[in-house]
């Protein structure tokens, strides 16, 4: 509300006037103060009845009428404009007299700032992981008045190192929107993540209005509690374990979680104690909306973490980054080792470590996109858990730059067979992005060497040395020494890795710069960067520049980047002129050391508005040059962009050679760009996500043949631009490192959503004549320029995917045609709930492909796959659950055409599977249980026979019951019986098992239990313990035991002493 023209009090005076100046009137809505939402308002007036009355906005007129015979009149639709306004009523009653009545109304303009509510901005937010509520962060949306916005506007919410709860309001946008009350105030509530650190809100309205809260994840307040089990086996029991898990607070800011489980020896190597939500040993839990988290991520028998504020100290399996910058060099390090890390600051001084004793070398990969959705084949031996795929997009003009990355999450955004190293994505990656940016796919691998164990270990000392000194001369000073040593599985393996780097700021100036040096035992190299950029608040101005040189000596494993060769020199400023003129200047130079190729591009922009609508015209110049002594070739190259109405840009763009291919004897014709011609048009569907279609056709000169080849690029996809910060500018995004980290990558992620929780996403991309293209030409993408066959590939999906917790569904189709190989995948993934009692989830994924490489001409290659996964529980109660799974795999020739994956019986031919699993329990009374597992499994190879000659295959059944019953009514004593059937249908063969025994429960933790199995059947899948004869056990359970602190231990004894 605003301050209201007249209170209460003045108007109760103004009607005891009344026996003076006869009858008054009354603007009886809107009420004095009020804030309104619409632009046309409804007036009510009371007065004497038959009165003439006059409204009036300010001193101007703008309505007159007469009061009806009840005394009232309403004015429909009074048109206000944005801002303040005092609306006047006024009348002549029957004593002539004139009466007036005024209120003072605000109509909501549009949102012009966001500031938080009661919170101070410069102290971060602190939340607890473990914490019983959300936090709750209260932003207001005021308009140019500095009133609340009651127009109940979104505001687009992003949170990094915390998870955001509730439903957003507007599915159909990008990102998670939260809606402001009438009030004007958005309600943002958090939760913290997993990992103690650092995190940011940023919350935006529109594109330029934006306030951010920093974050600090702190460890539980829990109290520490402790859960258990033993079991001691002789016998034909074999198997003792022990296994302990403690977690907790130790104090208010510190918190210890260990585990300690026997049964852990390493040999399940999936890192982290993660697993395949799709693999055949497990029923399927993919799509289900569950989140999966390990408290005690390690495969090693130990495990702790040691946590005091944003202090850590970590034994198990431990994820390593010495890099903490997206820009640094070695930001795509990463180790994924079982070892030991840590961090540890104090003031403006931290320190970050990690060390291991290990078989395992890194080695980082990268394929360009082919307009599928893979498998892009990375090559066997990665441990699993270890693998970090990412999406890349690269500069035009330099494809080791990278403008935007996206890390995909392992098997809900990609699948990976550890086998051969085949990575599936969940939707197709093009090779550009519609301003011609190479998009690549790069994966980080621990590969097992099976060699020696040797010693990885580094560490890094960050200072913030404006912080220790407290300087007021600069806003920020960081400098950072950063080493890393590999000892490698033999010493002719080993690497060493130094850098150093400095961030500076302050005010409107940045300056960055970073030294790195890499040595093995065959090799050496450096590399460097540096940076500076000066820009003035609302980009009124800003200049910057950007070097980057790298030897040819370092090591690509590292990074494909860092293996490039190259050096590059940027340099980039822009003008606003006014809040429709910009104008935007670049100059770059590379030279690309493997191809002895040096670049020079210099380009313009100016974006103005002619004849009221935007025009943004852009042009080029760039020169090639190729070894000493050839002559340079030169490309002009221009681009005009028109708004052709509020949501259709169109534009036409063109290049050509300013250097003839034959000019000069010195001329190469192959060095030339080609001339180029291309057209476009883009949609903006809704806020940050348009509909974009290119055409481009080059020609270039053909000296062998002495004509022109020609060759085009044909796309169709969805853009989704960054949410948060970054600048599309000539197809080259400079994105910041935050934003570019949290963003949706260019050409890649082309979904739309369309409300109600439905999405549609679609590709297409055609690539003709690329073989033929120039060395310099950008389609070649230096420096890791290929050679490219014809093809096209066209891609498309429909998912539904509602916030509330109900059915789910996805269904995505590809095709592709081109050289190497041609074919198709569809897949069709889901959930529905059947009923209150009963959930059915299914996932069907083809895949089809016929290779035309040479040598393998027409070799088909076809993985199929369907999964129905049913779990059953009465909504009565829990006497009864059923869980069952039935799934179909049919894998043809998979290593030799595209289909990457692994089969059980062999690596070719035609490899069919069925697989299926039921479990069923029944809690007939309190004291008596059943539960039955029917499992069957079936494999035929039709292309790889048995000695016999019959195709070679597996055949087995399996039936287990185990059945409890309470000899008495405190169930303290209770017999059981196990029995377990496996029956080969291939060898004829079926063992089986069955083990009555009696159990003693000697108070709430210990249990005792004796028996006689007899049969002889040992499987690893059903029948772990198995061989006939005695067997007891005694075990041990610790369940949620609350471990008091020391104090808390003495202060009960010395009570209890006391009494």
């Amino acid at each position: 509300r605003i301050a209201p023209l007249r209170t209460a009090a003045d108007r109760d005076a103004d009607e005891r006037n009344a026996f003076i100046s006869g009858p008054a009137v009354r603007i009886s809505s809107p009420v004095d103060g009020t804030i309104l939402a619409t632009n046309r308002v409804y007036v009510g007036v009371k007065g004497e009845p038959g009165a003439a009355v006059t409204l009036f906005e300010g001193d101007r007129q703008i309505a007159q009428s007469v009061l009806r015979p009840d005394g009232v009149q309403d004015f429909i639709g009074v048109e206000l404009t944005p801002g303040p306004h005092r609306l006047r009523a006024r009348i002549v009653n029957s004593w002539k007299n004139e009466r007036w009545d005024s209120v003072a109304v605000h109509r909501s303009g549009v949102p012009a700032a966001l500031e938080l509510v009661n919170a101070d901005s410069a102290a971060p937010l602190v939340l607890r992981v473990d914490a019983a509520e959300a936090t709750r962060v209260w932003l207001r949306v005021s308009d140019a008045w500095k009133l609340p916005v009651s127009t109940l506007p979104d505001v687009t919410v992003e949170v990094t190192g915390a998870t955001l709860d509730g439903t957003d309001t507007d599915p159909s946008s990008l990102g998670q929107q939260r809606r402001a009350d009438a009030n004007g105030i958005v309600t943002a509530e958090l939760r913290a993540g997993h990992v103690v650190g650092d995190g940011m809100l940023t919350a935006r309205v529109g594109t330029r209005i934006v306030v951010r809260r920093a974050l600090r994840v702190l460890p539980t307040l829990r109290a520490l509690s402790a859960v258990g089990t033993g079991q001691l086996g002789v016998g034909a029991a074999t198997q003792s374990f022990g296994a302990v898990t403690a977690r907790g607070a130790i104090g208010y800011e510190t918190s210890l979680s260990m585990s300690y489980d026997s049964r852990r020896t390493g040999d399940d190597a999936f890192f982290g104690r993660g697993f395949d939500p799709l693999d055949e040993a497990h029923y399927a839990t993919y799509g289900d909306g569950s989140e999966q988290r390990v408290l005690s991520s390690a495969t090693q028998r130990f495990s702790a973490r040691l946590e005091r504020g944003l202090n850590w100290v970590e034994l198990g399996d431990v994820v390593a980054r010495p890099a903490v910058s997206q820009d640094a060099l070695l930001a795509g390090y990463q180790r994924s080792l079982s070892g030991v890390s840590a961090r540890l600051g104090a003031g403006g001084l931290t320190v970050r470590g990690f060390g291991s004793m290990t078989s395992q070398a890194l080695q980082q990969q990268q394929l360009r996109g082919d307009g599928g959705s893979g498998p892009y084949v990375f090559g066997a031996g990665t441990r699993p858990g270890t693998d970090r795929i990412t999406i890349e997009v690269r500069a035009r003009d330099n494809a080791a730059r990278v403008i935007a990355r996206e890390t995909l999450t392992r098997f809900a955004d990609y699948e990976i067979d550890y086998a051969t190293g085949a990575v599936l994505l969940r939707r197709p990656v093009p090779a550009d992005d519609p301003y011609g940016n190479p998009v690549f796919v790069v994966a980080a691998l621990e590969r097992e060497s099976g060699g020696a164990q040797h010693f990885v270990g580094g560490g890094r000392v960050e200072a913030d040395v404006a912080r220790l000194t407290r300087s007021a001369v600069v806003d920020s000073l960081v400098v950072a020494v950063t080493g890393v040593r590999d000892a490698g599985a033999v010493s002719t393996l080993a690497t060493d890795i130094v850098g150093a780097d400095l961030r500076i700021r302050t005010g409107p100036l940045a300056l960055g710069g970073e030294l790195l040096r890499t040595t093995s035992t065959d090799s050496s190299g450096s590399a460097a960067r540096a940076s500076v950029r000066w820009s003035l608040p609302d980009e009124r101005a800003s200049l910057g520049a950007h070097w980057m040189h790298v030897d040819s000596g370092m090591t690509g494993t590292l990074d494909p980047r860092l293996g490039a060769g190259l050096s590059e020199l940027h340099f980039d400023g822009a003008l606003k002129l006014s809040e429709t003129t910009r104008l935007q200047v670049a100059h770059d130079r590379q030279h690309f050391a493997q191809y002895g190729v040096d670049r020079q591009t210099t380009t313009g922009s100016a974006k103005t508005m002619v004849g009221g609508r935007a025009v943004t015209q852009e042009i080029g110049l760039s020169t090639d040059v190729q070894g000493a002594g050839t002559a340079a070739a030169s490309s002009l190259s221009g681009k005009t962009t028109v708004a052709v109405a509020s949501r259709v840009d169109a534009w036409i763009e063109g290049s050509h050679a300013l250097t003839p291919a034959l000019a000069a004897p010195l001329a190469t014709p192959t060095l030339a760009r080609p001339d180029q011609m291309g057209v476009g048009i883009a949609y903006r569907m809704t806020q940050g996500l348009k509909l974009e279609a290119t055409h481009r056709v080059s020609t270039m000169p053909d000296s062998a043949a002495g004509e022109s080849t020609r060759y085009e690029v044909t796309s169709v996809d969805l853009r989704a631009s960054t949410l948060f910060g970054g600048e599309a500018w000539g197809g080259v995004e400079r994105a910041g490192a935050t934003s570019a980290s949290h963003a949706a990558v260019l050409g890649w992620n082309q979904r739309l959503a369309v409300g109600g929780g439905w999405s549609v996403s679609t590709l297409y991309e055609r690539r003709v004549g690329l073989s033929r293209a120039a060395l310099v030409d950008p389609a070649r993408a230096l420096p890791f320029a290929r050679t490219e066959g014809d093809r096209w590939s066209v891609g498309g999906g429909l998912e539904w995917l509602p916030t509330s917790d109900h059915s789910r569904f996805a269904l995505r189709g590809e095709s592709r045609n081109g050289d190497g190989r041609r074919g198709s995948r569809f897949t069709l993934t889901g959930d529905a709930p059947l009923g209150e009692s009963a959930a059915l989830i299914t996932l069907h994924d083809w895949a089809r492909y016929t290779v035309t490489a040479t040598g393998l001409v027409g070799q088909q290659s076809r993985q199929d796959r369907s999964l129905l996964g049913l779990a059953l529980r009465p909504i009565g109660g829990d006497a009864f659950n059923l869980l069952g799974k039935l799934e179909w795999r049919r894998t043809l020739n998979p290593l030799s055409g595209a289909a990457g994956a692994s089969t059980v019986l062999g690596a070719t031919g035609d490899d069919m599977r069925l697989l299926g699993a039921t479990d069923a329990i029944l809690s007939a009374t309190r004291l008596t249980e059943v539960a039955v597992r029917y499992a069957v499994r079936w494999s035929e190879n039709g292309q790889v026979t048995s000695a016999t000659g019959a195709p070679l295959g597996l055949r087995s059944q399996y039936l287990g019951a185990r059945v409890q019953q309470g000899l008495q009514r405190d169930g303290v004593v209770q017999l059981r019986v196990d029995a377990r059937m496996l029956l080969e249908q291939t060898s004829g063969t079926a063992p089986w098992s069955v083990a009555p025994s009696l159990a003693l429960r000697v108070g709430p933790r210990i249990e005792l239990e004796g028996g006689y199995r007899m049969g002889e059947l040992l499987d690893r899948d059903f029948a772990a313990n198995g061989g006939s004869g005695l067997f007891a056990t005694i075990g041990v359970r610790l369940t949620e035991g609350l471990i008091g602190s020391p104090a808390a231990f003495w202060r009960d004894r010395i009570t209890t002493g006391d009494r």
